[in-house]
């Protein structure tokens, strides 16, 4: 039988603390047109997402955070194991932060195997 992959992001998924989120932040990021990943390589895939204020107002930022996670959501499978930060640069549509999402998922498990 075939395996049937879930598209959740549990709440162990997440990123949640100050310690390691500053740990993170200190590492350089990889980046792409619109995003900026900080990452470090881990047995347990862990998350989190930012959208500065300078895109907009708060209901826009949380309308952008949740396009972040549902992108990374339906292409988990693609990214390594490793705990990181999207961070957002500017506003973007949804298909150039998926294109952006599936870069960052290759250069990430590029710079992780190389």
């Amino acid at each position: 039988m075939k395996k049937v992959h879930q598209e959740t992001l549990k709440r162990r998924d997440i990123i949640r603390g100050e310690k390691e989120t500053r740990e993170l932040l200190g590492v350089r990021p990889l980046k792409t047109r619109f995003l900026r990943v900080h990452f470090m390589p881990g047995d347990h895939a862990k998350v989190a997402f930012h959208v500065p204020r300078r895109v907009g107002s708060a209901v826009l930022r949380n309308g952008l955070k949740r396009r972040m996670r549902e992108i990374y959501r339906r292409n988990k499978p693609e990214f390594p194991k490793a705990c990181a930060i999207f961070r957002l640069k500017e506003r973007s549509g949804w298909e150039e932060l998926c294109k952006d999402f599936k870069l960052a998922a290759k250069m990430m498990a590029g710079s992780i195997v190389g």
